[in-house]
């Protein structure tokens, strides 16, 4: 899957749930070992890699964050809109 057909699926996918999580990742041979998805989280990597996904991404206002923020965020009752 190319980066470009990889974005547009993502777009979709986040438009459609609203939110979405990914776990990009380096192509290494310990992932390939540790998990079935690991082509998956390669193409992520390539993805928000990209200079047009990220331009898009800050156009649209994405936000990123990571499980350690989302729990604090659960656990004190905040909403970031």
């Amino acid at each position: 899957m190319s980066v470009l057909k990889a974005f547009a699926w993502s777009t979709k996918y986040v438009k459609w749930f609203g939110a979405s999580i990914f776990h990009s990742s380096e192509d290494t041979e310990n992932l390939k070992i540790i998990t079935g998805s690991w082509q998956q989280r390669v193409w992520e990597a390539e993805m928000f890699a990209d200079p047009d996904v990220i331009q898009f991404l800050k156009d649209e206002k994405v936000i990123f964050t990571n499980w350690k923020e989302i729990m604090e965020r659960f656990n004190e009752g905040v909403v970031r809109n």
